[in-house]
């Protein structure tokens, strides 16, 4: 399981989806720097370069 968090999210934080992560045996967890509450907006990217970068399963 891959969560994706941004760093300034004023919405979610970044403790609920630290805690999502840790949920899961496998989770992780990656935060993205000056990203609010839509880090594939703030930064397309590097979201979608960490997404596709992950194993499906």
């Amino acid at each position: 399981m891959l969560v994706v968090a941004g760093s300034e999210d004023g919405v979610a934080g970044v403790d609920t989806p630290r805690r999502v992560a840790a949920g899961y045996p496998a989770g992780r967890l990656e935060v993205l720097p000056g990203c609010g509450h839509w880090p594939w907006v703030d930064e397309p990217a590097v979201f979608r370069d960490l997404v596709a970068g992950f194993p499906d399963g």
